[in-house]
């Protein structure tokens, strides 16, 4: 489970791109072992041991983006609005807003079973919430958006949850959908209550 807040305290030493790096810890840990593997095919003493291990250990790697998670790194920071002088960064020195834009990439690119997002929209430009609406439709996996901005809802959406009166409504569809299905149902609670209430007068 992933957490997105309103206003991210996301500080360190640590570069910005540096800190994406840190979501790949265990390729780059894989990366590091291929490179020793392959200085052990160049010695005759050990080349036929390390090549039995280096097939698999390069499938594995592939397998798990290894050789694409650097170019995701840059999609998805240059989605959000960062440009490729900002990567050397320190993340101690962004703003506030750089600093929100900065967890939501992280948390992008760390895949989570479960995304909960506040305000996602807050500090991105028109092409940075384009981007974002683009990006979490392909996303495979839920995510849980709280939001004000309409436009990204009905983009990005599948089902509305409404919290009211400490009641909780489930509507189904973008939020769009919603707004209609809302204004049905309380027709028709409406009209329920009429009828209750033409029944207290009779009885």
């Amino acid at each position: 489970v992933a957490y997105l807040p309103q206003q991210a305290d996301f500080s360190g030493s640590s570069t910005l791109w540096e800190t994406m790096l840190e979501v790949f810890a265990s390729l780059q840990t894989q990366a590091a072992e291929l490179r020793r593997l392959e200085a052990a095919m160049a010695d005759p003493t050990t080349c036929d041991e390390a090549m039995g291990r280096y097939s698999s250990a390069l499938e594995t790697f592939e397998l798990a983006g290894g050789y694409t998670y650097e170019p995701r790194i840059k999609q998805v920071l240059s989605g959000l609005g960062f440009d490729e002088d900002d990567f050397q960064c320190p993340v101690s020195q962004l703003s506030g807003g750089q600093k929100t834009r900065a967890l939501l990439a992280h948390l992008l690119l760390e895949k989570p079973d479960l995304l909960l997002l506040d305000e996602p929209t807050n500090y991105l430009d028109l092409a940075g919430i384009e981007w974002l609406e683009n990006y979490l439709k392909a996303w495979k996996s839920t995510v849980i958006v709280v939001a004000h901005d309409r436009a990204f809802l009905d983009a990005t959406v599948e089902r509305v949850w409404e919290l009211e009166w400490g009641r909780l409504g489930r509507y189904r569809g973008n939020y769009s959908a919603y707004v209609i299905q809302r204004a049905e149902r309380l027709a028709l609670r409406q009209v329920k209550y009429e009828r209750q209430q033409q029944f207290i007068a009779r009885t």
